[in-house]
């Protein structure tokens, strides 16, 4: 009887043992990152997510968690060198008037009409949220609102580039896509994670980034017409809070 005792406990304190090395094994390490891949507190990284000037992204890699931040938007100017550069590519192979602001819709790749679902679609994605897939007719409709909103800003051109085409017509009506051969103008425009979505250039070189869901406080409308210089000011005062005690 007390050998069976004695076997019981050593194999419950065996099962333990074991639980408490795969518990261990399993546990996860969470790395916090700004956007320019330097290392911070999660004090830091809670406090820039609260603002309106970033958001952050997660990559669990199983043994690590990556938790990233990124811009929301920023302002910024373009060297003189670049500028020149971009400004005679626009003008010379695409026809562009340099000379008023450009507003880019930047899009990795350009699908063929028949790559789009017959009608608008809800997918649900495995994190549990979803994504909206437009219908060609609706991506057409969407391209023609550009040529609408366009009139409503003061001197700005809205231009649509692509860095990749899967079989569809560079011009559709008045809608003109445009290709960005070596990808030089998404590269211009890009961080640590990608090309923006939207950026607005300005004829002196300073420019504005943004991606579609992430400009929540920003009027462009606003900005365009008046308040350029008021938006720099205020997002330089956001940045510079929210960094330098960090």
């Amino acid at each position: 009887m007390r050998v069976k005792i004695l076997i019981k406990k050593v194999l419950y304190v065996f099962c333990l043992v074991v639980v408490n090395i795969i518990v261990a094994q399993k546990k996860v390490d969470t790395v916090y990152i700004d956007e320019t891949n330097n290392v911070i507190s999660k004090l830091s990284f809670l406090s820039k997510t609260n603002s309106s000037i970033y958001y952050g992204l997660i990559y669990d890699l199983d043994s690590v968690v990556y938790k990233k931040l990124r811009l929301s938007y920023f302002f910024g100017k373009l060297e003189r060198i670049k500028k020149q550069q971009l400004f005679k590519l626009l003008s010379k192979r695409n026809g562009i008037d340099t000379t008023q602001a450009l507003f880019f819709h930047y899009s990795d790749t350009l699908k063929s009409k028949n790559d789009f679902p017959k009608e608008n679609t809800v997918v649900s994605l495995k994190n549990g949220g979803h994504k909206h897939l437009n219908s060609y007719n609706r991506f057409l409709k969407i391209h023609k609102q550009c040529l609408k909103v366009e009139k409503t800003y003061k001197k700005t051109k809205i231009i649509h580039f692509y860095n990749i085409n899967q079989g569809h017509p560079n011009q559709v009506g008045k809608l003109i896509w445009y290709k960005d051969y070596s990808k030089v103008i998404g590269n211009m425009f890009k961080d640590y994670y990608g090309t923006f979505k939207c950026f607005i250039v300005r004829p002196n070189g300073e420019y504005f980034v943004y991606n579609i869901r992430d400009n929540e406080g920003i009027d462009i409308k606003k900005m365009m017409n008046s308040q350029w210089d008021i938006q720099v000011k205020d997002f330089k005062k956001r940045y510079n809070s929210l960094n330098e005690n960090y």
